[in-house]
């Protein structure tokens, strides 16, 4: 019984005891269903948290495996990030960096910043700042949390500063240019260092205060500098601006151009000024050498013995040199302004207007002879050389010109031109001398020769006539016979004649009377070139006092030339040549016409028919001094000789000779051809 109690009360120990462990077991459970749940909040809690942070988290171990990433990690899933090593994703270059970054925290158990970039799918390159931070289980660093924010946007920026700052450098050393800066609610000054570089100091050595920067100024320069100061704060100028000399560190003076603009507040208050200093020395040298250079050079052009002009595209004068006023008698301010033009002949005018500024534009125009007009009304002739200029389109900007006088040159062109045409005269005369000579030789043996003969055949002629009667069919044979022996002697005697130098003898004249006799010289020749006369000579005109034989010459050249004016036209198929005489209206002159039908004078050598020795003829058909004796045979019959020509028209003369009122005798023998 007591054996049974005994278990009986051992029992019922032991089932207290199982119960309170039971109930110390149920708590625990509680405790860690309690503490588990709070784990599983606490975890869900904290992966919400690294899941719905803003920033890039992954948990390496030491080798740099991923072991949890929180999201994806540029456009890479985390299911492909896991497990991967992280220098994987980076740019060879940079690994070492992170591999050294993540042992030393591993050693140190310290955290770390760095900043790495990621390649991402696409390649493209993104950086991060990354802050490292241990993980530790029992005291030891077990793993490392890495947190990595995006800074791309913030490199990106510090990279475009840096590019901006160091343009900015290079550019404000290159155009030798610094900026200031006054702030006048602190009287705080800034000063550029590349300032002070100007002036061959360090930063440091000057102070960015105003009167250490006064103190270098030039003392000349000071009080300028200061009026154009407080005219700009004073709003009496809109910017300053302001060239002045300082003084450089080795002794030497630099120029500075100082350039600002005044900040003002809401209430027109200047608040602030800023603005920037150039370093101007280079600049003013080449002004001041130019300077030197402008005035040598306008000193030799002003006194260059020739003359320089330039025109506009509108051919105005818009300079010319000292020269220019004392050849032409102007001052300056009467030239310039002017078109060119102005100044030159009518002839000169026409020729410049025609070539400016179209043919000016295609070249250089180089010994051009020109005329200019003096103040006075006299002439200067020029040679000019011209230049132009002209902009990247090829139109003409301005011209530039060089005239030299040639006065002396045209007088010593005629001087020499007199002394050729004096000489080819003497030489002409010598040669002509020299045939009249010859002509005067063989008209004595043409005298000699042909006189018997032709005496004979003519009184042979008359002999036979007389032996037959009327009747006979000989007669009119004979009696041609005498006509052609007399017509014979009167060609002999005219060629013996125009040989030889003839006696000079004025008595009463039918004007008549030498033009028929020239006719009758030059019939046949007339004929054989198919030349028509028509004659038109009007009888019983009253007499004039002359020359037979020189008034003769004088139709006989006038109707040679225009048989040979004739025969010069194309179709050369003869032509009519018309001669009238008549008493003129105021019945005081008798009028001789001689007109041709042949090839006419053109303009230009109309004006020289007088002159000895001009021809339009071929070299061996006659010397030119036809018409010149023409005209010096009627001059000296106190007449007068008038010409109309058309070119391929033909030509007239009109002759006219004073009748007898009384006879006055004449100064001097007219001309004769000898």
């Amino acid at each position: 019984m007591k054996d049974r109690d005994k278990t009986k009360e051992y029992l019922m120990g032991e089932l207290v005891s199982m119960r309170q462990q039971l109930a110390r077991l149920e708590k625990a459970v509680a405790e860690r269903r309690t503490a588990e749940e709070g784990l599983r909040k606490s975890e869900e809690k904290f992966r919400s948290f690294m899941e719905s942070a803003p920033d890039h988290i992954v948990q390496l171990d030491r080798v740099g495996t991923i072991l949890y990433a929180n999201k994806t990690y540029e456009g890479i899933r985390m299911d492909k990030l896991i497990g991967t090593s992280i220098y994987s994703w980076m740019p060879e270059k940079y690994r070492s960096k992170i591999r050294s970054a993540l042992l030393k925290v591993f050693e140190t158990a310290g955290p770390l910043t760095v900043e790495y970039p990621v390649r991402s799918l696409k390649g493209e390159v993104m950086w991060y700042l990354g802050h490292m931070g241990p993980i530790k289980v029992n005291d030891q660093v077990d793993s490392v949390i890495f947190i990595s924010r995006d800074i791309t946007g913030r490199r990106q920026m510090e990279t475009d500063l840096y590019v901006s700052e160091d343009r900015y450098r290079m550019s404000t050393r290159a155009a030798k240019t610094g900026v200031w800066d006054w702030d006048m609610s602190t009287n705080k000054f800034y000063i550029d260092p590349l300032v002070k570089e100007f002036l061959g100091y360090r930063e440091e050595e000057i102070q960015n205060d105003q009167d250490a920067w006064a103190a270098h100024m030039h003392p000349d320069d000071r009080v300028s500098a200061m009026e154009a100061t407080q005219a700009c704060i004073e709003g009496k100028m809109p910017e300053y601006m302001f060239e002045h000399r300082m003084a450089h560190k080795d002794g030497s003076v630099r120029w500075i151009l100082t350039r600002g603009t005044v900040i003002r507040d809401l209430k027109g208050d200047p608040i602030r000024m800023i603005g920037t200093a150039t370093d101007i020395t280079e600049r003013k040298q080449t002004e001041k050498a130019l300077i030197r250079s402008e005035e040598k050079y306008r000193k030799l052009y002003d006194n260059a013995p020739d003359m320089y002009h330039t025109l506009d595209r509108d051919g105005i004068i818009t300079d010319c040199n000292r020269t220019w006023e004392i050849m032409l008698g102007y001052k300056k301010e009467e030239i310039i302004g002017r078109p060119f033009a102005d100044f030159l002949t009518d002839g000169s005018k026409k020729l410049f207007r025609k070539i400016f500024p179209k043919s000016v534009k295609e070249a250089n125009l180089l010994n051009v002879e020109r005329e200019f007009v003096r103040k006075d009304g006299s002439v200067l002739p020029v040679i000019l050389n011209i230049t132009i200029e002209s902009d990247e389109n090829g139109e003409l900007v301005r011209t530039g010109a060089i005239a030299r006088d040639i006065t002396n040159l045209k007088k010593a062109e005629r001087q020499l031109s007199d002394a050729y045409q004096k000489l080819k005269a003497t030489q002409e005369q010598l040669i002509q001398a020299g045939k009249m000579a010859a002509m005067g030789q063989l008209a004595a043996g043409i005298s000699h020769e042909l006189n018997q003969p032709l005496t004979g055949i003519k009184g042979f002629a008359q002999a036979a006539l007389m032996d037959i009667g009327n009747g006979d069919p000989l007669k009119k044979d004979l009696e041609k016979i005498v006509e052609q022996a007399d017509r014979m002697d009167r060609i002999i005697q005219h060629v013996r004649f125009f040989a030889r130098k003839s006696d000079f003898e004025i008595k009463e004249q039918d004007v008549n009377s030498p033009i028929e006799d020239a006719l009758s010289l030059l019939s046949e020749q007339l004929r054989v070139h198919n030349i028509r006369v028509q004659k038109s000579l009007v009888s019983g005109l009253p007499k004039i006092m002359g020359d037979q034989n020189q008034l003769e010459q004088v139709f006989l050249n006038l109707i040679t030339n225009a048989r040979d004016a004739i025969d010069s036209r194309e179709n050369g198929d003869g032509g009519v040549i018309t001669l009238r005489s008549a008493l003129s209206k105021d019945r005081e002159h008798v009028e001789v016409i001689c007109q041709d039908t042949g090839c006419g004078i053109s303009e230009h050598d109309f004006e020289h028919i007088y002159n000895p020795f001009f021809t339009t003829k071929s070299p061996d058909g006659g010397m030119g001094l036809g018409l010149s004796i023409v005209y010096r045979i009627i001059e000296d019959h106190r007449g007068s000789i008038k010409a109309e020509s058309r070119k391929g028209e033909g030509t007239t003369f009109k002759i006219t000779l004073p009748v007898i009122k009384e006879v006055a005798p004449l100064d001097s023998a007219p001309a004769v051809l000898c």
